[in-house]
């Protein structure tokens, strides 16, 4: 019995498939040689001898594998076009009405994540919203019924942007909400019985997170081992910079049972402000942070070998200048200064250096030009702490700093809170004195 074809002939077949049919031609291959005699069993080996890279060409085009590792993307925008219902016709000859279309609101809910509204990860994914059509007049009911709102639940911290970046609302606690799309109005007089559609908009969900305390530095210098030592996160660690693609959210615990969250951004690089590196698209999560940690390793930072090598003090510098680039605000937040990576007598002298240095605010000759700043802008740190993540070292006093700082702000906001409500009081009281 003839070959029905060699291994050279199949891998020729197998590469002119088209890439879904690529692993079914292989099924049914096997099956064909299957039901022959034991004698036409080199057959069947000559196909179990197609070389390990048609095998994995096959398997790159799994789309169950490839959509398990999408799932693993950290979803922190989505894309949405909302439609409000559109108003129901009328009854010209009877007077009846039509029923004005249903609206479509967005409403921040803490069970929900962004991850569940894009569940494959993919940027081009596009939600579509979509609320009740009014109903129409009939000789029964002249007055058509309302149709349905849509409340649609998307997480806490939810800024909701036009796709231009326009910023709308932000959605920063539960039960936050807002209207993105209006039904139209259903037929009546006022429209000449002619019923409206409902308004539409294409919106982008931006997910900015809300934590107590945001760690933000270069690459590498320690921010991701510093989570893991003081939180139950367990972020990926590597010796070298961009470990973190994504930010991760850890939970520091006390003996009292109070709980403070820790967020750990990927690293800034220079020029993040102008969308060099992957910390500018995450810039955003910082904004919302109570205190921010300044984590910077004192042996410096050099991102690859065309980049100039920076020293402990500049990369304090540009770290500073970078976020006064990107948002100015956030240089007056509560703030803590940490020189990581101090883990001996070399290292110890070079936190000193940085320490004196950002007393005097001495900028570094290679940066000078680059880093002016009037002296209200640099941020006014809380503490400064030497401590060696990867040792456990000083860190027991930082979390202690993160919570002190925690409670002095929420202090100072709850005093101005009473004194808002003192001036309310007051306001009242001279009212009434007016009337009188």
């Amino acid at each position: 019995m003839s070959v029905l074809c060699p291994s050279l002939e199949l891998k020729s077949v197998i590469s002119s498939h088209s890439a879904t049919r690529l692993l079914k031609s292989l099924v049914l291959l096997r099956r064909n040689l299957s039901g022959r005699d034991k004698n036409e069993s080199n057959i069947v080996n000559r196909v179990d001898e197609v070389s390990a890279v048609e095998r994995v060409e096959v398997d790159s085009y799994n789309w169950r594998r490839d959509l398990r590792v999408k799932d693993k993307k950290f979803v922190d925008q989505v894309l949405c076009n909302a439609r409000g219902g559109h108003g129901g016709a009328g009854l010209p000859k009877l007077g009846g009405e039509g029923g004005d279309g249903g609206d479509v609101y967005l409403e921040a809910d803490e069970k929900i994540t962004l991850k569940q509204l894009n569940p494959s990860g993919r940027r081009e994914h596009v939600l579509k919203l979509r609320a009740e059509n009014g109903c129409r007049s009939r000789r029964q009911i002249l007055k058509g019924e309302r149709g349905l709102d849509l409340v649609f639940k998307v997480p806490v911290g939810t800024c909701v942007c036009r796709v231009n970046g326009k910023q709308l609302m932000d959605l920063n606690s539960i039960g936050d909400m807002v209207q993105v799309a209006r039904g139209g109005q259903g037929a009546n007089k006022s429209n000449s019985f002619t019923p409206e559609r409902g308004s539409f908009g294409s919106f982008k969900l931006l997910l900015k997170l809300i934590a107590d305390v945001g760690l933000v530095g270069f690459p590498n210098a320690g921010k991701s081992t510093l989570l893991s030592r003081i939180s139950e996160a367990k972020p990926a660690i590597t010796p070298y910079p961009f470990t973190t693609l994504h930010p991760n959210v850890g939970y520091v615990k006390f003996n009292d049972l109070r709980r403070i969250s820790v967020a750990d951004t990927p690293g800034l690089v220079e020029g993040a402000h102008e969308n060099v590196g992957l910390g500018h698209r995450f810039l955003r999560h910082i904004e919302r942070t109570k205190v921010l940690a300044y984590v910077t390793d004192v042996n410096g930072f050099i991102l690859d070998q065309t980049s100039p090598s920076r020293s402990g003090v500049e990369t304090l510098f540009l770290l500073i200048k970078e976020l006064q680039l990107y948002d100015a605000t956030l240089l007056f937040k509560p703030s803590v200064l940490l020189l990581n990576k101090v883990e001996d007598a070399e290292t110890e002298r070079k936190a000193d250096e940085i320490i004196e240095a950002w007393n005097e605010k001495r900028i570094p000759g290679p940066i000078s030009e680059e880093c002016q700043m009037e002296n209200a802008e640099w941020p006014s740190f809380a503490a400064v702490f030497k401590i060696s993540a990867k040792e456990k070292k000083g860190l027991h006093d930082v979390v202690n700093v993160f919570r002190q700082q925690l409670d002095i702000l929420e202090e100072s906001n709850s005093e101005r809170f009473l004194n808002s409500e003192e001036k309310l009081q007051r306001l009242a009281v001279e009212l009434v004195g007016l009337d009188s």
